[in-house]
């Protein structure tokens, strides 16, 4: 049973470090959007750099809460 409540654990802790971080989403979202629609940047580039910022806020978001 304790390793299953601590799995629940971490995956609330990860759910709430992704609601937290809903602007970044969204803000990556527009970024990208324009880099390709507008900039005619190269789309995979755009969208592994947009993509690996909001899961490293994320992942830094989920270490500020376990470490509480």
């Amino acid at each position: 049973m304790g390793a299953g409540s601590a799995n629940l654990s971490i995956s609330s802790v990860l759910l709430q470090a992704v609601k937290e971080r809903r602007t970044a989403y969204i803000c990556a979202a527009a970024v990208a959007v324009m880099a390709i629609a507008v900039l005619h940047a190269p789309p995979g580039p755009v969208l592994l750099g947009c993509g690996g910022s909001v899961t490293v806020l994320v992942f830094i978001g989920c270490v500020k809460r376990v470490i509480k």
